[in-house]
């Protein structure tokens, strides 16, 4: 996604969760309250938002640049850097989503 999808994607969350809000804060005034449809979006576009504002962890960080710069040298198989880099990648993108890598649960990341 490029910046400028990015930001699309935000104006379009913050402009849906304004709609919606407004639609929760008038639901008392609604016989049957705000539809169960809106209040999942609601609840969806408040997570995506939050993930687009989340930061990726350093480590995560760290990881994808070294795979960068192996990727630039290009070394040979046999030196092992290719399997060390996606190794190292894979395994701090399992930690940012909590899993591990074969699916076995992982220790809580510190923070997204």
């Amino acid at each position: 996604m490029n910046r400028k999808q990015k930001q699309e994607l935000k104006y379009f969350l913050r402009k849906e969760i304004a709609r919606l809000e407004d639609a929760e804060s008038q639901s008392s005034e609604i016989p049957f309250g705000m539809d169960i449809n809106d209040a999942r979006m609601l609840q969806a576009y408040r997570i995506a938002q939050a993930a687009l504002q989340a930061k990726p962890s350093d480590g995560l960080v760290r990881a994808v640049r070294f795979y960068e710069l192996v990727k630039r040298e290009n070394p040979p198989a046999e030196t092992g850097a290719w399997k060390d880099a996606v190794d190292w990648v894979l395994k701090e993108a399992c930690q940012v989503v909590n899993t591990g890598i074969k699916g076995d649960l992982a220790q809580p990341a510190s923070k997204l």
